[in-house]
């Protein structure tokens, strides 16, 4: 290993790639809004070369550290392969394949046309993974390894989303054609916590293993065509609605976002699930919202950092979500 690489990288890292003959030739930084940090490595053996991730994880992390080396091993059509988990360690983390290019790359000056077709995708694959490990999640859940979803979890992002929508709904008043006002606004977290009740109820029914979180940036694009999902820190026992919903959500346009919607549930009832009953209705509402919400105050603090057409057009979204949610269940 070279000796200026030496000092950079975990101790973990380094005590593992020496005891099994790796050398490592090139470190760097994945740049972007990760909440971990992330580096890209090459890595060679005698005449093999390797090119790797390795994911930093904080003990807050443990859910993430413990899928990562029970669970993803068995998903390795929806998962890049681990190399290892690291455990135990000061700086604890995950050592992967490198997959390939995000989606988000790969759509990137893309027609929406274009953009479309790999959302779709994207929801006929959630569909399989959701359906072939179902009996698994099971497993997975009871030994452990794969918690429930508590809708407290997420608490804290949702009030850092209020306190956002709140404090710029002065400027979101001159949106043409919404009820944005600065009194709406403030009345919209009462109208939330109204509907608390229903987010609870979402919870129950059929459930399986989602991954929670597969917007754009999370879906890499392997060998040039196989879809893979990375950062796995939310991966929960959960319906499947919550998985599809984030999807949806991070598609800009309507129309397409229901044939997304559409294309998903004519997989998954493929697979013997009823996507068309009131309970998965709700489920789906429930989440789209909650999704809607959480990554408006995520995109605002990440990316805008002021209302832009991206973030008021999910502020739109989220009005209509919630009014539909209150009209057919509350």
């Amino acid at each position: 290993m070279e000796a200026n690489m030496t000092d950079i990288i975990p101790e973990c890292l380094r005590n593992w790639l020496n005891s099994s003959g790796w050398t490592l030739t090139d470190w760097r930084l994945v740049e972007g809004t990760h909440q971990a940090t992330v580096h890209e490595c090459t890595v060679v053996r005698g005449l093999e070369e390797r090119a790797w991730v390795y994911k930093e994880l904080t003990m807050a992390q443990h859910t993430e550290q413990t899928v990562a080396k029970h669970v993803l091993p068995h998903l390795q059509n929806f998962s890049p392969h681990i190399v290892h988990v690291f455990e135990g360690a000061e700086t604890p983390g995950i050592l992967s394949v490198h997959g390939g290019p995000s989606l988000t790359n790969q759509c990137r000056r893309q027609s929406l046309a274009h953009t479309l077709s790999w959302f779709q995708r994207c929801a006929v694959t959630l569909a399989e993974l959701h359906s072939r490990h179902e009996s698994s999640a099971l497993q997975w859940h009871r030994a452990g390894y794969l918690p429930s979803l508590t809708y407290a979890e997420c608490s804290e992002w949702r009030e850092s989303s209020f306190a956002i929508i709140e404090h710029e709904a002065k400027a979101l008043e001159d949106v043409s054609g919404v009820h944005a006002a600065t009194g709406e606004a403030r009345r919209f977290r009462q109208r939330w916590y109204a509907l608390e009740p229903l987010f609870q109820r979402s919870l129950d029914g059929r459930k399986t293993i989602t991954h929670g979180d597969p917007h754009r940036g999370n879906w890499i694009v392997q060998d040039t065509d196989q879809l893979r999902l990375v950062d796995w820190e939310a991966a929960r026992y959960a319906s499947p609605a919550r998985d599809i919903a984030t999807l949806v959500q991070d598609f800009p346009e309507k129309q397409g976002a229901e044939s997304i919607y559409t294309l998903y549930c004519q997989t998954l009832e493929q697979a013997g699930w009823d996507t068309s009953s009131p309970t998965f209705r709700l489920q789906y509402l429930c989440q789209l919202a909650d999704a809607l919400l959480m990554m408006m105050g995520w995109e605002y603090r990440a990316i805008w950092q002021q209302p832009a057409s991206p973030w008021t057009d999910k502020w739109r979204r989220l009005l209509r979500c919630v009014r539909a949610i209150e009209l057919s269940f509350g």
